[in-house]
């Protein structure tokens, strides 16, 4: 975002109505966080110049059948830098037979949107 310390960092990840935030999901730097990254936000605090946080959270796709294609948007702001914002599109679809089989994140894999998202101070 800067070549200067980052304060107040906060992100934002407002899901798309396909998906559906799963509650308790949010790590930063592999440290599970309170819920709010899909909701208001969730606060980094402060990055030190070239100092990074990784984010990840999961997601429930909302619908069952065919093909989608979910494009998420991210944002990140400080009290001392311009917001930046960033996108992925991911697309799935049912897997057949898969009615019979016992799903939901925590029985399979973890989607990150965007690979595992970083944000770096002083890049």
């Amino acid at each position: 975002m800067s070549g200067n310390q980052l304060n107040n960092v906060t992100i934002t990840d407002t899901l798309p109505l396909e998906l559906r935030y799963y509650v308790g999901s949010t790590k930063v730097d592999n440290i599970s966080q309170v819920d709010g990254i899909a909701n208001g936000g969730l606060n980094l605090g402060t990055i030190a110049a070239g100092g990074r946080k990784t984010v990840t959270l999961q997601a429930v796709a909302q619908q069952t059948t065919s093909l989608f294609a979910v494009t998420n948007i991210a944002s990140v702001r400080a009290d001392n830098n311009t917001a930046v914002t960033d996108s992925a599109t991911v697309t799935y679809s049912a897997v057949a037979g898969a009615a019979t089989v016992n799903t939901g994140p925590a029985e399979t894999m973890l989607m990150i949107f965007g690979g595992t998202s970083s944000i770096t101070a002083g890049a």
